[in-house]
């Protein structure tokens, strides 16, 4: 067992503008290694400026978020997309290519659980649903 308590640091948050569409900050609460060779757990925070959003990627094992401030976008490559906001929830599976960030006019935050590794493909063009 692992606990680690929250709101006991002075780090600040990560500006992340690789693999992004512009500024997002990010602060990382946990990365520990799986049981399996699928790489790590990994659970961030990940706030959104108004119009940020990721490029497309996907997940070795899937990644769950956690809408806790905002609203904003998630996308599925050839399924389209759809509005998210505070208290949603979003289970992407293992492989699936999907996006997701703010509005243009609002912010977002989420805390992102991943599993296994991330790869990363090409800059979202279009974010109509």
């Amino acid at each position: 067992m692992k606990i680690i308590h929250g709101g006991h640091t002075t780090a600040a948050s990560v500006p992340w503008t690789e693999h992004f569409s512009g500024t997002a900050w990010m602060d990382l609460l946990l990365r520990e290694p799986l049981s399996r060779p699928q790489g790590d757990v990994l659970v961030t925070t990940v706030s959104f400026a108004p119009g940020v959003r990721t490029h497309w990627h996907s997940h070795e094992a899937g990644q769950l978020l956690l809408v806790i401030a905002g609203q904003g976008w998630v996308g599925e490559r050839d399924h389209g997309t759809s509005i998210v906001r505070t208290g949603d929830v979003v289970w992407t599976p293992g492989a699936e290519e999907h996006w997701h960030g703010a509005t243009e006019t609002t912010t977002m935050t989420h805390i992102a659980i991943t599993l296994g590794t991330t790869q990363w493909y090409d800059e979202v063009l279009d974010v109509l649903p």
